[in-house]
């Protein structure tokens, strides 16, 4: 990716955040939002649209080889599968060690 395709795509993402309500009930439901959660950051999408403007290509490739590549130190990775009542059977298939079955997500937080 050119350097010129990259500040298109970070020009896009900036504007997607700052993009306006388009009617009333957005606006409303928006801040709504904010103070049911209590974090009261009414400005966190103007605030993220500025900190992606700092982010240089550099920036993305060493996330990318930190976290995301094959290789890297510090990947994770969460599979998540759903299976109907009427394929329940896959359940009874055989799992390798590592894999942790999540039988009750309200006792897997951590």
């Amino acid at each position: 990716m050119t350097l010129e395709d990259f500040a298109t795509n970070v020009h896009a993402v900036v504007s997607s955040f700052l993009e306006k309500n388009k009617n009333l009930g957005e606006e409303t439901s928006r801040y709504w939002h904010v103070m049911m959660n209590q974090s009261y950051q009414f400005q966190r999408l103007q605030n993220i649209a500025e900190y992606v403007k700092t982010i240089t290509k550099d920036k993305v490739l060493q996330f990318y080889d930190k976290h995301v590549a094959a290789s890297a130190p510090y990947r994770r990775k969460l599979s998540v599968q759903v299976f109907a009542k009427q394929h329940a059977g896959k359940l009874e298939d055989a799992v390798s060690d590592d894999v942790i079955m999540v039988e009750d997500p309200t006792l897997f937080k951590r």
